[in-house]
């Protein structure tokens, strides 16, 4: 018998491709391929309130595993690194290329750039997609080469950015994956300040703008290239949600493989700090069919939550939130209500609290007073074969309508920016 507490699911009405043409970035000849690289700009969209216009952000640029620069483009000073380089380690494809906030208008069912605004540290600085200085076991970062092999030097305020919101003063707040850490922008893509978790610093201070340890230690504790990721802001602009891409490596990187949650933090949208948090808890590996049933199948550790929206029906004090939640092929949209009644106490974002909220078994939450998010489902893109993969922005374009981009990688494996339109029956 269905829930009759459970509003029924709406039901899709129709899914549109918009039409859209990919930004010329770069081309690049290399042995096997020529590369003709576009602007990367799915890792995050966002609106600002009382504002049609939507906002998209691009991530670090172009890069692919040591493995693929050897074997797919024919670059034969990678071959040995495939034996010896760590699994991890890239190459950057086009250093010159990096984070960048664009500006698209919808009209009917073409989307197209009215402006672009990279990200700069400082007027006249480009703002880069190198990593900045690591620190030590699971925060380390990954080895990055350029393509005739040579190492790539640390940056001193690289990132690599994912999650964006627009604030309605014109300010951005950007979410990334690096340290991580939350950059704040002016209307034009000018860094004002960079949020790190406290203790992280040192990392920037050679940084051409304010850095602040304004977030909780613990936040530093994210798994390589899996930080923040999913972002939200409140109707009012003074809460701002924020998720982990994936279950922090805490108390070290081992328990990330197979941690079943995410963390979703509520912070103060000025201060930054921690209001309140929450455990979402992430489907089975058999669940995202078509990574389940796909030739390499997917691992526990594979997956992620990529994008949050606000949804219009929410309160104040128990906001609704849509979560995407995918792994690479297969993507599903969920309903959360943020009920204070669910929150962690505030031990659990404590770096020296043992057992680690990650040590725990779900099956001994309760134990603990841990309460998962309670999930609704509202869409399965298994079941809508015209769905694309890889999908990580989304946004509200009408109460019963959402936009979903999927991430090209700046195009390197021939892949397009596919922005998709979805009508529901009802509001969601």
């Amino acid at each position: 018998m269905p829930d009759p507490s459970v509003p029924p699911r709406p039901k899709v009405v129709s899914i549109t491709p918009l039409d859209w043409t990919d930004l010329p970035a770069a081309t690049l000849d290399t042995p096997k391929a020529r590369l003709a690289l576009t602007a990367g700009l799915g890792s995050g969209l966002a609106r600002r309130k009382g504002d049609g216009r939507m906002w998209a952000i691009s991530d670090r640029g172009p890069n692919v595993s040591v493995r693929a620069a050897a074997r797919a483009l024919g670059l034969d000073v990678f071959e040995a690194l495939t034996q010896t380089a760590p699994r991890a380690a890239k190459v950057i494809l086009s250093p010159d290329l990096g984070p960048e906030l664009i500006a698209l208008d919808l009209s009917g069912t073409t989307l197209s750039a009215a402006a672009r605004y990279p990200l700069l540290a400082a007027p006249g600085i480009l703002l880069g997609g190198l990593a900045p200085p690591e620190a030590a076991g699971a925060d380390a970062r990954e080895p990055l080469y350029l393509i005739d092999g040579t190492p790539i030097p640390l940056d001193a305020s690289g990132a690599d950015c994912e999650g964006l919101v627009a604030f309605q003063d014109g300010r951005f707040l950007i979410g990334e994956e690096y340290l991580p850490s939350l950059i704040e922008t002016d209307a034009e893509g000018v860094v004002l300040c960079r949020h790190v978790p406290v203790g992280q610093e040192w990392r920037l201070s050679a940084a051409p703008y304010p850095v602040r340890g304004s977030l909780p230690a613990i936040a530093a504790a994210r798994q390589l290239n899996r930080g923040f990721e999913a972002m939200a802001l409140s109707a009012d602009e003074t809460k701002l949600y924020v998720a982990f891409q994936s279950a922090l490596a805490h108390p070290d990187a081992s328990i990330a493989e197979t941690c079943d949650f995410v963390r979703v933090w509520t912070l103060h949208a000025v201060t930054f700090a921690l209001l309140s948090e929450h455990v979402y808890a992430l489907d089975p590996v058999d669940a995202f069919r078509r990574d389940h049933f796909a030739d390499d199948p997917m691992q526990a550790g594979d997956r992620k939550l990529c994008e949050m929206i606000l949804l219009p029906s929410s309160s104040m004090q128990a906001p609704d939130l849509l979560m995407l939640e995918r792994g690479s092929q297969s993507s599903k949209l969920y309903k959360v209500t943020l009920d204070p009644a669910q929150a962690l106490a505030p031990k659990w974002h404590l770096t020296e609290t043992r057992p680690a909220l990650e040590q725990i078994a779900s099956a001994h939450w309760s134990g603990h007073q841990i309460f998962p998010l309670r999930k609704h489902l509202i869409l399965d893109s298994d079941a809508y074969p015209e769905i694309p993969g890889d999908l990580e922005g989304l946004a509200l374009l009408a109460p019963d309508t959402l936009l979903l981009v999927n991430d090209n990688d700046y195009g390197v494996a021939g892949v397009a920016t596919l922005f998709t339109q979805i009508v529901f029956d009802r509001p969601l």
